[in-house]
């Protein structure tokens, strides 16, 4: 129902039999859905905030939308090692570890300002990313250990690209910035 504001601490964490999760939920809290395993369909369009470990371990969910999310918290995606899509928006903020050692990741196209540190850290199949909008700051070790990883593009202005941000990525072969930036 549109009264539900918020779906608190490990509320339905490490449920087996959870396939769905449907409905207008502001705010995801921490370890809501952490470890879901058979978690594979969940419907964002009405969450604002995602807190950390929201939905850590859920390896079947394949793919997220974001769009209408401003934050996504710490690990919130960590080891969601089936997901294949992400969507997020300008005003979508991807915290420290968000999609760590999301293996199944390949190519993402990133719309957010602001991608925390270690934010895609150990995505080992990651071969591609494109920045679509003006990014602000990809901060330290967000990209590290992407060991697939082959071309990086920017399709508008970046501020601020941090340390080892793209660090120990050995197949990486093109990095490209559009003159002007």
């Amino acid at each position: 129902p549109d009264s539900v504001k918020q779906v608190n601490r490990f509320a339905l964490a490490w449920n087996p039999n959870l396939t769905t999760v449907r409905g207008q939920i502001p705010t995801i809290g921490e370890l809501a859905f952490y470890n879901c395993p058979n978690l594979t369909n969940i419907d964002l369009s009405g969450t604002m905030f995602i807190e950390a470990n929201a939905f850590f371990g859920d390896s079947s969910l394949t793919s997220v939308d974001l769009s209408n999310t401003v934050y996504v918290g710490s690990r919130s995606f960590g080891l969601c090692t089936g997901l294949t899509e992400i969507i997020t928006s300008e005003k979508t903020v991807i915290g420290s570890y968000a999609f760590q050692q999301c293996t199944g990741l390949q190519e993402i196209e990133i719309n957010s300002s602001q991608i925390g540190t270690y934010a895609f850290v150990y995505c080992t199949s990651l071969r591609s990313v494109t920045f679509n909008n003006a990014v602000d700051t990809i901060d330290d070790i967000a990209f590290a250990y992407c060991s697939a990883l082959e071309e990086v593009s920017f399709h508008s202005s970046v501020r601020v690209i941090g340390s080892l941000a793209f660090g120990f990525c050995q197949s990486l072969t093109s990095f490209y910035i559009p003159a002007g930036v």
